[in-house]
């Protein structure tokens, strides 16, 4: 019995993370929503990458990153 009540509480503390983390991501996401009713959406600005080696750099990040050689 002792072994029963070890692995119940185990599972106990398992569905308690697991409701606890569903509840974060619902909380961040509404709070998300209010933020972008208030402001408008978030657009990703442009993004610039200094690196001394362009020709890796563009085939990991394409077009998506101006690139700028050091």
């Amino acid at each position: 019995m002792a072994e029963l009540k070890k692995l119940t509480k185990n599972v106990s503390g398992y569905v308690a993370a697991a409701v606890a983390r569903q509840i974060r991501h619902q909380l961040l996401s509404e709070e998300l929503r209010h933020y972008e009713e208030e402001h408008g959406a978030v657009q990703p600005g442009p993004v610039a990458m200094l690196t001394s080696d362009v020709d890796d750099m563009t085939k990991l990040c394409g077009d998506r990153v101006r690139l700028i050689a050091i």
